[in-house]
């Protein structure tokens, strides 16, 4: 899926139709307070970028297919700015566009103002509501201590469960894995994080005259 060019499309940019998380009660409380920390850290700063790699893996396809790329986000709000594999990704929270720069084309498409759609720049708060979590248990990643919460959607979806694993002292998110219902999974792994990146809100704005000749493909 990423590898087409939908870059988010196969996780973070479908309709899950997720409804307003349920009574606290019925989450695990520990797992609840190792997540509003995360939340609280990450909405403390205007933007974000975040260094990744994102891997797929299917049992019935070759593989696994990886790449890296970088995310730029507001927390909490709908700005976000994805690069990967030479495209881009880019949204003020009214419209998005896709950057195609190998045939110099844009897409353009207009975000609806009720959509319940997840976007790139719910990545670090994603856990807010739609789903029940609990907490694993802790592992070692990559050199770091983890807690690991699974994420469970509230309702049906397209996948069974996702799985954070989330930095012990840092209170940061350090793996996303996602759980499809076909035996499917997307791992994006955040391998470096700025917390003070140089951008500003015209930075989730794309620039046509940045891009002479660029052909605007119009789906509004």
């Amino acid at each position: 899926m990423w590898l087409t060019g939908a870059l988010f499309a196969g996780v973070l940019l479908i309709s899950m139709g997720l409804p307003a998380a349920r009574a606290q009660s019925e989450n695990d409380p520990e797992a609840k307070g190792i997540l509003d920390a995360v939340s609280a850290k990450y909405r403390s700063y205007d933007y974000i970028k975040a260094d990744f790699s994102y891997t797929y893996t299917s049992p019935h396809e070759d593989g696994p297919f990886t790449e890296k790329g970088s995310l730029f986000v507001e927390p909490g709000g709908d700005k976000y700015r994805v690069q990967i594999a030479g495209q881009e990704m880019i949204s003020d929270g009214k419209t998005a566009w896709v950057f195609l720069p190998e045939v110099n084309e844009v897409q353009v498409s207009a975000l609806s103002g009720d959509s319940e759609e997840l976007n790139p720049a719910q990545l670090f708060t994603l856990h807010e509501k739609g789903f029940k979590y609990v907490l694993k248990g802790e592992s070692r990643l990559d050199g770091k201590s983890v807690y690991l919460i699974d994420l469970v959607p509230l309702e049906s979806s397209a996948y069974s469960k996702m799985e954070l694993a989330v930095e012990k002292n840092a209170k940061l998110i350090h793996r996303l894995k996602v759980f499809d219902k076909n035996g499917n999974h997307y791992i994006y792994t955040i391998n470096a994080v700025d917390f003070s990146p140089h951008v500003d809100g015209s930075f989730f704005v794309f620039d046509k005259n940045a891009h002479p000749g660029v052909e605007v493909v119009d789906l509004r």
